[in-house]
């Protein structure tokens, strides 16, 4: 360009100096296409005034190497000095289409070397909602280009290439900043400030009176990568991304980063970053991604507080959920390391965590230790150690704990052998396994044998009528599945002296609102003394069977099954029952003394000899359809008397009410005295 510069002035200077001998009064002179370095120019044409007017000059399309393009460019000067080897333009009015800011238009001075060794210029800038002030100067030693003042009134607009479709933005952005270079280096700062309200088309991203600040430093050699420093706070306002709201006066928020941008690759090295949030925590981190997408990340989070991070960032995604009612305390430190596309590595460390369920599904206190995980391309990482002072699952309470695991992939597994305190006694697993995590094929499986369990101080943790004897067995394949929990075979234990089974164990939703638990049991000779000493409904001596199959509960409530006790027959044991436990079976059974005798009787005995007793119960839509051991004189047995004195028990209510019945049942455990039959 400097190679024209000057025949081109001289030559246009010799025309002004004999306008009159031309006659015309304004020249034009249309220079077609034209390329510098780093720029190229179509539609280039001059008009200079011959008598009065304005010079201007007119540009079709700009284009710059890295993309840029300008249109309909146009610098008009009010006065136009050609000092020697010099261009000056006073009063200049400019305007182009630039893009993402539309029609711009300038007032401004333009003053520059022909030979490009020297430019001054400044200009205010005007656009539809944007304004602000440039000022460029260059030398020999280098350029500046200083922007001011700049405020921006319409800022969906000016992002609008940059937000997703259909995104109402409303507020206002401020900014100051600096560019300079030299040939070897650039550099420059950025300060902006941003109130801002608005969302996407779809309500899942809305901001309301959000206040932004911040700084960017930059920096670049050559045509090397550009190395950013930057700030951001926001003290004030609320966001959200669905599901997370985050108010920014309750919880405000510094972020801090270094990043290198590699302009030509469309690379973004973060060096590192940091975000402090009150109430939160720290977290610190670096990454990589380019135009294919994240290519690595790694996060460390520092003292972080449970509550904070629960009701903020993690209770969204749980609502309406089994988890979404926890109260947890505690601090948290975590790490993560994401390559490939996948995570690699994962830790957890908690430091006096406290959870609560406000269910009361679950407790748990003083969680100390560090969880480890590697992902399955990753070798297996060292065990993970876990310690909690107390704990609480379905109301069952467990004792200090101190556990080993392995977290490998979707993969966790506890080595055998451990123990799970519960109670007074514990569970002694040989297996715990849970694979599929992370998908919908979750798959847990558990066996364990149960070491005894006093059954009096358990049924008393779970709020149960107090029971004497001990729990002990063998808790055999325990499975959860798509929602199920199910007993692979046969649960075996010790109560009351005798052997409980338990088959076709299955559990719904157990952490649900509605649990649904189906079951069949047996019991084999139940030592009645021991039953009825802890209900305290009399003294019953002798043994009994007793079968509940079919039973089906729905949130612990139940609505079905088919229940029997009885006396065995051919056992030989001594066979009593106290005058209490008569009157309150008597009560329960809605039954009566068989006749006149029995009824005096009563009166005069403590305790009765019988043959056998039993109940039954099949519960069906609410109703209990009665039975006893034996058919009697249009009604059952539920005692059959032995020698003398003799005393016969008959129910005549075949179909009973549940709700009634088990008010009854609760009204006899609650008396302290035994009720007085006339």
């Amino acid at each position: 360009m400097a190679r024209i510069a000057y025949p081109l002035v001289l030559a246009l200077l010799s025309l002004v100096a004999t306008p009159h001998a031309m006659a015309v009064d304004r020249l034009s002179l249309d220079l077609g296409s034209v390329t510098g370095e780093g720029w190229h120019t179509e539609g280039l044409s001059l008009h200079l005034p011959l008598r009065d007017g304005d010079t201007e000059i007119r540009i079709d399309t700009l284009r710059l190497d890295d993309g840029t393009e300008l249109t309909g460019l146009s610098l008009r000067c009010g006065t136009l000095e050609l000092p020697a080897g010099g261009l000056r333009c006073e009063a200049g009015t400019l305007s182009a289409t630039l893009p993402h800011l539309g029609k711009v238009h300038g007032e401004g001075r333009l003053a520059l070397r022909l030979d490009g060794s020297r430019l001054d210029t400044r200009w205010q800038l005007t656009a539809d909602s944007i304004e602000g002030h440039l000022t460029v100067r260059s030398d020999p030693n280098g350029w500046t280009l200083d922007l001011t003042r700049l405020r921006v009134s319409d800022p969906g607009g000016l992002l609008a290439d940059w937000l997703p479709a259909g995104t109402d933005l409303e507020g206002e952005l401020s900014a100051d900043g600096r560019l300079t270079g030299d040939g070897q280096r650039t550099r420059g700062w950025l300060e902006w400030r941003a109130e801002l309200s608005g969302q996407d088309a779809t309500g899942r991203l809305a901001a309301e009176g959000l206040r932004l600040g911040g700084r960017l430093m930059a920096h670049r050699r050559g045509t090397g990568p550009w190395a950013l420093r930057a700030s951001l706070d926001s003290e004030q306002g609320q966001a959200y991304a669905e599901p997370v709201f985050l108010d920014l006066a309750e919880h405000p928020a510094r972020l801090t980063a270094g990043v290198d941008w590699e302009a030509t690759e469309g690379a973004w090295d973060v060096r590192h970053f940091t975000l402090r949030q009150q109430g939160q925590g720290e977290l610190t981190g670096q990454g990589r991604l380019d135009r294919t997408g994240l290519r690595t990340l790694s996060l460390r989070l520092r003292d972080g507080r449970a509550d904070g991070l629960y009701a903020v960032y993690l209770h969204p995604w749980l609502l309406g959920g089994n988890l979404d009612q926890l109260q947890p305390r505690g601090r948290l430190d975590a790490r993560l390391e994401w390559a490939d596309g996948a995570p690699q590595v994962a830790e957890v460390t908690a430091r006096g965590l406290q959870l609560d369920d406000a269910q009361q599904r679950f407790a748990l206190r003083d969680f100390t230790g560090q969880l480890l995980w590697h992902g399955a391309d990753r070798e297996a990482p060292p065990q993970s150690r876990l310690r909690w002072r107390e704990a609480r699952l379905l109301q069952l309470p467990l004792g200090e704990t101190a556990l080993r695991l392995t977290a490998h992939g979707r993969e966790l597994r506890l080595p055998p052998g451990q123990r799970l305190p519960i109670v007074d006694g514990a569970l002694r697993v040989h297996q715990l396994r849970l694979s599929g995590l992370g998908t919908d094929q979750l798959d847990i499986r558990f066996e364990a044998d149960i070491l005894p369990i006093d059954l009096r101080a358990l049924t008393t943790a779970l709020d149960w009528p107090p029971l004497s004897g001990t729990l002990s067995g063998r808790l055999p394949e325990l499975s959860y599945r798509d929602g199920r929990l199910g007993l692979g075979g046969t649960l075996i234990a010790q109560v009351f002296g005798g052997l409980l089974r338990v088959d076709q164990l299955s559990l719904e939703d157990p952490f649900g609102p509605a649990p649904v638990l189906r079951a069949d049991l047996r019991m084999r000779s139940w030592d009645l003394d021991s039953f009825t000493e802890v209900l305290e409904l009399g003294r019953i001596e002798g043994y009994a069977h007793a079968d509940i199959l079919g039973l089906h509960l729905i949130g612990w409530e139940p609505v079905a099954f088919d229940a029997r006790i009885w006396s065995p027959e051919g056992t030989g044991e001594r066979r009593r029952i106290s005058q209490r436990a008569v009157e309150n079976i008597t009560q329960i059974g809605g039954s009566t003394p068989a006749d006149w005798v029995s009824r005096q009787v009563l009166r005069f005995f403590d305790t009765f000899r019988y043959r056998r007793l039993g109940i039954s119960c099949r519960l069906e839509g609410g109703v209990c359809h009665m039975g006893g051991v034996a058919p009697a004189n249009g009604g059952y047995y539920l005692i059959e008397g032995r020698a003398l004195p003799r005393l016969n028990i008959i129910g005549f209510a075949t179909e009973v009410s549940w709700p009634a019945l088990r008010e009854q049942i609760g009204q006899v455990l609650a008396q302290e005295e035994a009720p007085v039959v006339d």
